[in-house]
Formats: structure tokens, C-alpha cells, sequence
């Protein structure tokens, strides 16, 4: 009788193995795909936040808004986004596992008026991980923002 292993046992160990790593990668990529979300989410929550802050204190005697584009989104300062005072614009990207999408009457831009802080449009942003979870993030004609 010999000791020690065979082949087959030595690939049914490593076929094992394979799975186990495997598994476990495709778990670890859905994680970080749902981190992201969450991360990127909370972060345009703060960030539509602080714009309606800005704009109630009238900081600098200027409205504020946010401007959405495809996997970014600009935190800026006056009427509108073409007429903004570039100084006050503060840039924000979302991870490149994240897609963003807004609905907020037909542009591009939610802006906080001063003192009050209620947006000229109501609507939306959505934010979509590769696994297609999503988060939306409201903002109502009265100002209030939170996530649905």
C-alpha cells in the first residue's frame, strides 16, 4: 500500500479551489458595484444639500445649483449653469461603475433660489450600478431632497 496523493486528487482539490476564488470574485465585484451606489448616492444627496444651503444663506448674494452631465455633476453658483460664476463651481464625479440620469423638466440643471431654497424645477436623479440596482434621489417643488 503506498502513501501519498494522486492526480485526481490533486485537480479534484484544485477544481475545488477554482470555484471557491471564482465565487468569491464575482461576490467581491457585486460588493464594490453596490458600495459605489451607495457612496456616489449619498454623495449627490449632500451635495443638491448643500447647493439649497448655499443659495438660503445667499452666500456671496448668489443662487446655487447643480448641473448634471453623464458621469458628472457641478455644484455652481448663479441664474443658470451658462451664466455661472465659475469660481464658485465645485466638480464631482461618479465612479465609472455608476450611471447617472436626471429628470428635472427638461434640463440639465436644478437651481435653489435664494433665502427660500426651492428648486426652479422638481425632479429627479437616478444613479444605476453595472448590476442595475438603483438609487433616486427627489427633490420636491417645496425644496425638500431625499432619497426615495
Amino acid at each position: 500500500m503506498q502513501k501519498g496523493i494522486t492526480i485526481i486528487e490533486t485537480l479534484l482539490v484544485l477544481a475545488v479551489i477554482s470555484l471557491l476564488v471564482a465565487s468569491a470574485t464575482v461576490f467581491y465585484y457585486s460588493f464594490l458595484a453596490d458600495y459605489q451606489l451607495g457612496t456616489d448616492t449619498t454623495e449627490i444627496l449632500g451635495v443638491l444639500r448643500l447647493a439649497q444651503s448655499k443659495a438660503m444663506a445667499e452666500e456671496g448674494g448668489l443662487k446655487f445649483g447643480v448641473h448634471f452631465s453623464s458621469h458628472q455633476y457641478i455644484l455652481f453658483a448663479g441664474d443658470s449653469y451658462a451664466l455661472r460664476n465659475a469660481d464658485y463651481d465645485e466638480i464631482y464625479d461618479t465612479s465609472s461603475a455608476v450611471t447617472l440620469s436626471w429628470a428635472f423638466g427638461g434640463t440639465n440643471d436644478v437651481i435653489f433660489e435664494k433665502l427660500i431654497g426651492t428648486p426652479n424645477n422638481a425632479g429627479t436623479v437616478t444613479l444605476t450600478n453595472v448590476d442595475n440596482k438603483f438609487n433616486t434621489t427627489s427633490v420636491n417643488a417645496a425644496g425638500k431632497i431625499e432619497l426615495q
